[in-house]
C-alpha cells in the first residue's frame, strides 16, 4: 500500500514539474515580447522628448509661431474669405501691402518646410532601393564591418546629412531601429552597450576566439619563464 502511494506521488510530482514548464516556457515569451514592446517604446519616449526638446530651443520656437500664424490665417471661415475677396476687388490695386507682406511669408513658410528633408531622403544612393528596409541596411552594414560601431558611426554610414540639424534627426530615428531590432529572442544584431552594436556574426566570432584563447600562463615555457610564447604559435604546435 506504501508503495502504490509513493508511486502515485512521484506520478503526481512529475506531472506537476511537466506543468510548470510549460508555464515557465509561455510566460518566458510573453516576457520577451513584453520586453520588446518596453524597448519600443522607451524609444519612441526619447525621439518624442528630442521633438519637445526643439520646439522648446529658440529655432523651435519661432517655427511653432510662423506654424500659429500661417494656421490662423488658413482658418477663417468662408464668411470672412468673401469678405477679404470683395476687399481686395473693390480695391484698386487688388492687393495691400499688409496682404502682400502675409502672402510672403506663408510662402517662405512652405518653402521652409519642402526643403526640410526627412531621414529618408538622407539615405546615402546605394541604400535608396525599393522593398529596402532601414532594419536591412542596417544589418548590411553592421555584418560588412570588421569590428562594432557606435550609433553616430552608423548614422554617418547610412546617411548624407547636410547639417547638425539633420544628423540629430537622422540619429534619432536611427537610434529606434536600432533598439527594436536587438531585442528578442532572435535579434538581427547585438546590443554590446547602451550605443554599440554589433553583427551577430561578428559577436559570435569574438565569443568563440575568447572561449579558444591559451591562458596566458600556459603559454610560458617550463624552462625559461620570462620568455612569453604567443597564443597563435602555440597553438600551431
Amino acid at each position: 500500500m506504501s508503495q502504490i502511494n509513493l508511486q502515485q506521488a512521484v506520478e503526481l510530482l512529475q506531472t506537476a514539474i511537466s506543468e510548470e514548464l510549460v508555464n515557465l516556457e509561455r510566460e518566458e515569451a510573453q516576457l520577451a515580447k513584453l520586453q520588446a514592446r518596453i524597448a519600443r517604446k522607451q524609444a519612441n519616449v526619447k525621439h518624442l522628448q528630442g521633438t519637445l526638446d526643439f520646439l522648446l530651443s529658440k529655432d523651435g520656437e519661432q517655427l511653432v509661431q510662423i506654424n500659429s500664424s500661417v494656421s490662423s490665417e488658413f482658418d477663417t471661415d468662408k464668411s470672412e474669405e468673401v469678405a477679404l475677396r470683395r476687399e481686395s476687388t473693390s480695391s484698386e490695386d487688388g492687393e495691400t501691402p499688409e496682404h502682400t507682406s502675409q502672402n510672403l511669408d506663408k510662402q517662405n513658410f512652405k518653402l521652409e518646410i519642402q526643403k526640410k528633408r526627412m531621414p529618408m531622403d538622407m539615405l546615402r544612393p546605394q541604400y535608396k532601393q525599393p522593398n529596402l528596409r532601414l532594419g536591412d541596411i542596417v544589418e548590411r552594414v553592421l555584418s560588412q564591418s570588421a569590428k562594432s560601431m557606435t550609433t553616430e558611426e552608423l548614422t554617418r554610414a547610412i546617411y548624407d546629412t547636410r547639417s547638425v540639424e539633420e544628423f540629430s534627426r537622422a540619429r534619432n530615428s536611427l537610434s529606434v531601429e536600432l533598439r527594436s531590432g536587438a531585442v528578442g529572442e532572435t535579434p538581427r544584431w547585438i546590443k554590446l552597450d547602451r550605443r554599440t552594436y554589433a553583427s551577430r556574426s561578428l559577436h559570435r566570432s569574438k565569443q568563440l576566439f575568447e572561449a579558444s584563447a591559451v591562458p596566458v600562463s600556459l603559454c610560458l615555457e617550463p624552462k625559461n619563464r620570462s620568455s612569453v610564447i604567443h597564443p597563435i604559435d602555440w597553438a600551431l604546435r
